[in-house]
């Protein structure tokens, strides 16, 4: 199934770009203890590594994937690198794309 609503990579009129943030944020649900969590992320996970993985094929899990996702909602938790510890490199947290 494709969805046609993502937007699809696209060239960038005013190269050389050193380097884009782009951060999205959403709100997440409380659970117990106040502590925000995204029940999606694992979906969310696997479903953008299948978007980014024809040019970014490494991926790195960071050091906060020990730390449970509860206590780390606001935390990057995986890279996906176009080379061996190389650049460029997009991000996953339970919150932001990078």
């Amino acid at each position: 199934m494709t969805d046609d609503t993502t937007p699809r990579p696209r060239p960038l009129v005013n190269k050389p770009l050193v380097e884009a943030i782009f951060e999205l944020r959403w709100q997440l649900k409380s659970i117990e203890a106040g502590l925000p969590q995204d029940p999606g992320f694992r979906i969310a996970l696997g479903r953008f590594y299948d978007r980014v993985a024809a040019d970014y094929p490494i991926p790195v899990d960071l050091p906060t994937v020990q730390v449970p996702e509860d206590m780390a909602a606001y935390a990057v938790r995986h890279q996906f690198r176009a080379k061996k510890d190389g650049w460029p490199v997009t991000q996953l947290g339970q919150e932001s794309l990078l």
